[in-house]
C-alpha cells in the first residue's frame, strides 16, 4: 500500500509525495554507491595481494621451497605433516622475503629496464615502505618456522 503525504512548500502549494518510492530511490542510490565501493575495495585487495606475490617471486620461490622438500623427504625415516608444512611455509616466506628486499634494493635499476619496470616498487603500486614491512613481516614469520624445526629450538624453551 503506498503511503502519501501532503506538504506545503514555501509558496503554499500542497505537494504530495510517495514515501514509498523516495524510500526506494535512496535505498537504490546506497546500494549502487556501496558495490561500487566494494568492487573497488576487492579490486584493490586483488592488486595488493597480486603485488606482494610478485614482490615476493612466487614461482622462483616453488622451485627453491620443493628442492628444500624433496631434500628432507630423501633424509627422514616417517613424514610428518606439520613438519613438512612448516618448511614450506617457512622457506616460502623466507624466499619471499629476500626476494623483496632485493628489490628494494634494486629499484632504480628495475625502473630503467624493459623486463622489470612494471614490478610493484618501480612501477608505484607499492611504496620502498611497504615493500619492506612485507618484506620484514615474511623475514619474521618464516625464521621463525624454520627455528621452531631446528634443533635449537627445544634449548630455548624451558617447558619441553
Amino acid at each position: 500500500k503506498l503511503l502519501n503525504v501532503g506538504l506545503i512548500n514555501s509558496l503554499g502549494w500542497k505537494a504530495s509525495i510517495d514515501l514509498r518510492k523516495g524510500l526506494e530511490s535512496v535505498c537504490e542510490k546506497y546500494i549502487e554507491e556501496q558495490a561500487g565501493w566494494c568492487s573497488f575495495a576487492l579490486r584493490m585487495r586483488n592488486s595488493l595481494i597480486k603485488d606482494i606475490g610478485t614482490l615476493y617471486k612466487l614461482r622462483l620461490g616453488f622451485f627453491v621451497v620443493m628442492s628444500s622438500v624433496l631434500g628432507w623427504f630423501m633424509g627422514v625415516e616417517s613424514i610428518d605433516i606439520t613438519t613438512m608444512l612448516l618448511l614450506t611455509v617457512g622457506g616460502y616466506l623466507l624466499t619471499g622475503a629476500s626476494n623483496g628486499l632485493n628489490q628494494i634494493f634494486e629499484r632504480d635499476m628495475d625502473a630503467q629496464m624493459e623486463r622489470t619496470k612494471d614490478r610493484p616498487i618501480p612501477s608505484g603500486r607499492m611504496t620502498v615502505k611497504q615493500a619492506l614491512f612485507w618484506s620484514i613481516l615474511a623475514g619474521v614469520i618464516g625464521i621463525s618456522c624454520l627455528f621452531y624445526l631446528s634443533q635449537i629450538y627445544p634449548f630455548c624453551n624451558p617447558n619441553l
